[in-house]
């Protein structure tokens, strides 16, 4: 059953775009971007990411059907028509690379695209927790594998009821581990505190910065040699030259963990300061982390209440949501062994492979929130 069920796959896999486009249509398909670079960043090493040519590919592909942001949300809030499969760039996190690297070449194509921006991180004012596990990553990877073992047991990291109470969660670890932009570890020691790294996110700050101790990293020294984030006011003349500046939240903590009440805060809080910092009438929102577990009906009333709080994007791939979530593809694998061209239609192939998103939404299977929506809108024109 397993290779027939491979050989099924990679037959759905292979069929080409148009095929996907007329059998399950979707109106926007939206890109999810973290980080362009030449250089190999030793601050981001969770994930590979496209070098300059590549992307620059990937924008060439796209060009001809490619929006922004006010003609996706006037289609989704507002009923304005669209053209079906029309393609929206978008960027998290908001890394220096987003104005030196990556605003350079939507500019030269004409292409528009979204910035969300962790407002915290803006002028480099918090470090991103990643950037010093990073930097962790690195050094374990050159360790001798005899003062790995010492840091394992120095970290009660062979026990396993103290590996459980400090790694928040090892099926993520794993995970991360195989994408993970670090050489071959020799020694099991190593993939021990591989993984306890990995297994964290923002609110294990804590155990990061104990690791940054014991290895003898210095993140604040390396964040002086370069900037990870861009300023206050690189955000700023991306708004002036029509980019749109998006909210992923002031800190980038998982909102899902925090009660509706302080979810909403962290939404409207961030959204408000993004305002202030584009003079945007209106200001989307990407959760960061992904917005599973978080009840559409909360949102819905988020967007009621607040009508400077726009469309919310997610990282579900293709995959239907409410009419006011735009659910986006992971676009920052490079095509494999390094080739040059734009990898965008083998991404989009594999992702409408997926038997979730062959489901299309019903406009009247969620009539309160479309409802609470429309209300929004009808507020925002008068």
């Amino acid at each position: 059953m397993l290779p027939l069920k491979r050989a099924a796959s990679k037959a759905l896999r292979s069929m080409p775009l148009w095929f996907w486009e007329r059998v399950v249509p979707k109106d926007i398909i939206a890109l999810c971007y973290h980080i362009v670079s030449d250089e190999d960043l030793p601050h981001q090493v969770y994930y590979s990411y496209k070098n300059t040519r590549q992307f620059e590919n990937d924008v060439v592909w796209a060009k001809r059907r490619a929006v922004g942001y006010d003609e996706v949300a006037g289609h989704r809030l507002r009923s304005q028509p669209l053209p079906r499969s029309r393609l929206l760039f978008t960027f998290d996190d908001g890394f220096a690379e987003c104005f030196h690297v990556i605003r350079p070449i939507l500019r030269k194509h004409s292409v528009p695209g979204v910035f969300f921006v962790t407002t915290s991180f803006l002028d480099d004012r918090r470090r991103l927790f990643e950037t010093s596990a990073s930097l962790c990553l690195r050094e374990v990877a050159r360790m001798d594998p005899e003062r790995a073992a010492h840091l394992v047991a120095d970290l009660s990291l062979d026990r396993p009821r103290q590996a459980a109470r400090r790694a928040s969660d090892r099926t993520l670890a794993l995970r991360r581990l195989q994408t993970a932009r670090i050489p071959p570890l020799a020694s099991p020691a190593q993939i021990e505190l591989a993984l306890w790294l990995l297994g964290f996110e923002e609110d294990g700050v804590d155990e990061i910065e104990r690791a940054c101790a014991l290895f003898g990293v210095n993140p604040d020294a390396y964040a002086r040699t370069r900037p990870l984030f861009m300023s206050s006011a690189q955000v700023r003349q991306l708004a002036a030259e029509g980019f749109t500046i998006g909210s992923h939240g002031r800190t980038h903590l998982p909102i899902q963990r925090a009660g509706l009440e302080m979810m909403e805060q962290e939404i409207v809080a961030s959204c408000s300061l993004v305002r202030e910092l584009s003079g945007q009438k209106r200001v989307p929102f990407a959760f960061p982390y992904g917005g599973s577990g978080i009840k559409r009906s909360a949102l819905a009333e988020i967007l009621r209440r607040h009508d400077f709080v726009d469309l919310f994007f997610d990282t579900g791939g293709l995959r239907c949501d409410e009419p006011f979530i735009i659910n986006r593809v992971w676009a920052d694998p490079p095509p494999a062994q390094g080739g040059g061209g734009s990898n965008l239609s083998f991404l989009l192939r594999s992702e409408w492979a997926h038997r979730s998103v062959w489901r299309r939404n019903s406009p009247a299977e969620h009539p309160p929130y479309v409802e609470a929506v429309r209300t929004s809108s009808k507020t925002d024109q008068t």
